[in-house]
């Protein structure tokens, strides 16, 4: 009984010396390399490679996502929150073990910590995204871009007015699965940035629902095909609840930065 009691006095105190603290990782990817950042039946999920990287380091708690990115879809500013043991308390000599480890697939940007209620997703108060169109055809920018040519910027660009504010975006939700009670979002900006040969469509907002900017950017490149009209999109931001709208390719889609 003596040495059991001891068993357990060392064992309390080795507990103690490495209890767990919350912690907030921002990492960056290239979803070219996944299959989306939910865990997939053949592990090519972007979680399934951090945890498997996160195992290898003594880290073993679940984390929460600010997101979930398709397949394809790239982020610059992912933002994860789990508990990870007191050792690990040198962010920094963390943080480069773990590049190290999942070069050139992810990069983590910053590790920091948080108080217990802190979690990744619910604490968010606003999201970003980018959508990259490339006007030059390149092999080297297929995986980050998509190849496309405007033919009518002013009517695209009035349309990205008509975006902004409160909209129920229902007809903008890829369907099945989501779980959202309510469809009304806040679209706080969304423009259409030049940059030389490419062409950056930059939308912030509280949430977005399953799918939405992509499904956005699809519109807005048929609306410039001149496939959907203004009004079209008026009325489906009013009335309608539309179910074939285009969506546009993942590749060119990048998570780009979450508000806390």
């Amino acid at each position: 009984m003596r040495g059991l009691l001891l068993v357990i006095f060392y064992t309390s105190n080795l507990l103690k010396d490495t209890i767990d603290m919350k912690v907030a990782i921002e990492l960056a990817y290239s979803g070219y390399y996944f299959g989306g950042f939910q865990s997939q039946t053949n592990k090519s999920g972007v979680s399934d490679f951090l945890y498997e990287i996160l195992r290898s380091v003594g880290i073993f708690s679940k984390f929460s996502a600010s997101g979930r990115t398709d397949k394809g879809v790239h982020a610059n500013s992912q933002v994860i929150s789990l508990e990870i043991p007191s050792f690990h308390s040198d962010f920094d000599r963390l943080k480069n073990i773990l590049n190290n480890k999942l070069y050139p697939k992810v990069k983590i940007k910053k590790i920091w910590q948080v108080d217990n209620t802190f979690n990744a997703r619910f604490s968010a108060k606003r999201r970003s995204y980018c959508y990259v169109i490339s006007t030059r055809y390149s092999p080297f920018l297929a995986h980050f871009s998509y190849f496309y040519t405007f033919k009518n910027i002013d009517i695209v660009k009035e349309a990205l007015r008509i975006l902004e504010g409160e909209h129920n975006f229902s007809s903008f939700m890829k369907k099945g699965g989501s779980g959202e009670k309510s469809q009304t979002r806040i679209i706080y900006k969304a423009k259409l940035i030049k940059r030389n040969e490419l062409y950056i469509f930059y939308i912030l907002g509280n949430s977005f629902l399953r799918s939405q900017i992509r499904l956005i950017i699809g519109f807005l490149i048929e609306l410039d095909k001149g496939l959907e009209t203004i009004d079209t999109l008026k009325d489906m931001l009013q009335n309608s609840n539309r179910q074939n709208v285009v969506m546009a390719m993942p590749n060119g889609l990048f998570l780009n930065k979450v508000y806390y």
